[in-house]
């Protein structure tokens, strides 16, 4: 050992490259001392804050940012169509239907303060993407947000997102609607509360499935301790335009549940996402999955393994509806103008365990709405409606447009109803006239 130490230290090459990587360690390492600190230091000093942009609080956080960072000049462009907080509530529409300009901080890095506190933040976007040949790029821009909270009380960081929160989802009564148009939940809309009365049912089907729900909604205990998975699957199903999506809105109202809307036709949407989406759902909610026989008649193959896009195929609807991962208390509606196109195994129990038929108008569906759009006219405007709809095949959606057309003269709307109904001359069609002549006299 001491014959090679005597080598190492008489021989001037070896000796000097023994230097040389001693000196070079211990540069390297001062080289990243200083970042070492820094981080240390905001460790123990600091709350770091990421959020990236698929997740909703990023939409939060920009509107928050748009009024909290106002004077900033390097901006970046966003517009939203729904009302904002403190406007009117009234049904008059606007004048001119023209969306929100927002202007949000650009990519970069800014600094306020919240609570007397320094918070830094800093906007990241990563423009790189996948390029083809022909210069179509794939997939999309990623973003994200990182605040700096010059305080060691964490609870800031929960304060911040909660202020942004309140501002973008106020207390006000109103429906949130999300979808998932990019592989993830966005809020797309805040819907004004639509009452049950609003919607005209035959056979007290609104009323039945709000009790339904209800009834639900309170037995999580009981499921539990038979053993059964505790979700509630709808179907609602017959021709357009009577109103099943209204349905579905009107009982969120009443319930004051958000509404996750479920497109099974977006090109992006794999067997991994929607399981993935549907678990993000929270209890207090309703999916909706709007025409689930369209993506349905788009089958190549059958069976559980067919594809109904080319990435999501019928075995992965089935397992994230009722699937090992799904979630307690979910409740599902889905719609379809043709029962008849749906398999057995999507529409079986546990799946869809209350099915309703929606079907066209009927007589007292037509007395009501007419009545609803008159209350002060003669009633038996309102019967003779109702005949003449029960005579014909007309959708709710028909009828209203009808009456939307006539809104202000109830005679009008009768009268050409008829027409449509009957063959012209018919009685009931002079009756109409009997009938306003005999109101006007008693008025």
């Amino acid at each position: 050992m001491t014959h090679w130490l005597d080598i190492l230290a008489h021989n001037q090459f070896l000796s000097g490259g023994a230097v040389l990587v001693v000196l070079g360690g211990i540069l390297a390492s001062l080289r990243h001392l200083p970042r070492r600190i820094s981080s240390a230091v905001e460790r123990l000093f600091l709350v770091r804050v990421e959020i990236q942009d698929t997740d909703e609080a990023f939409q939060w956080m920009q509107l928050w940012l748009a009024r909290r960072l106002s004077g900033t000049r390097s901006v970046c462009v966003l517009t939203r169509r729904d009302r904002q907080t403190g406007e009117d509530d009234e049904d008059t529409a606007p004048a001119v239907d023209r969306p929100e300009i927002h202007l949000i901080p650009s990519p970069g890095t800014y600094a306020f303060f919240f609570k007397r506190r320094l918070v830094l933040l800093h906007r990241q976007r990563d423009d790189e993407r996948p390029e083809l040949t022909g210069g179509v790029t794939l997939g999309r821009v990623k973003e994200s947000l990182r605040l700096r909270i010059f305080s060691r009380n964490r609870a800031l960081a929960r304060e911040i997102v909660e202020e942004c929160r309140a501002a973008a989802l106020p207390s006000d009564g109103r429906i949130d609607v999300r979808a998932a148009p990019h592989g993830y939940w966005e809020l797309v809309g805040r819907q004004r509360p639509r009452s049950l009365q609003s919607v005209i049912m035959a056979d007290r089907i609104a009323e039945r499935l709000l009790a339904d729900i209800r009834e639900f909604q309170g037995e999580a205990s009981w499921y539990a301790e038979l053993g059964i998975p505790y979700r509630r699957g709808y179907l609602l199903y017959g021709p357009p335009g009577n109103g099943k999506t209204s349905l579905v809105m009107a009982i969120a109202s009443e319930l004051g549940m958000s509404v996750y809307v479920l497109n099974l036709a977006n090109p992006s949407l794999d067997d991994i996402k929607l399981m993935g989406l549907l678990m993000q759902v929270g209890s207090n909610s309703i999916v909706l999955i709007e025409d689930i026989d369209c993506s349905h008649a788009k089958r190549r193959t059958s069976g559980k393994n067919a594809q109904l896009t080319d990435k999501l195929t019928f075995s992965g609807l089935l397992n994230a509806i009722d699937g090992i991962l799904a979630q307690d208390g979910r409740i599902i509606f889905m719609t379809t103008n043709h029962r008849e196109k749906l398999d057995p195994a999507l529409i079986r129990p546990g799946r869809a365990d209350v099915q309703m038929e929606i079907s066209n108008a009927g007589a007292e569906q037509a007395r009501r709405l007419f009545a609803r759009f008159y209350p002060q006219s003669h009633p038996e405007f309102a019967l003779l409606f109702a005949d003449a709809v029960a005579r014909g095949s007309f959708c709710m959606a028909a009828l209203q447009g009808h009456l939307l057309a006539h809104k202000r003269d109830p005679e009008a709307a009768v009268h050409t109803l008829c027409a449509k109904s009957y063959t012209p001359g018919y009685a009931p069609v002079e009756r109409v006239g009997v009938l306003a002549a005999r109101k006007h006299a008693t008025i």
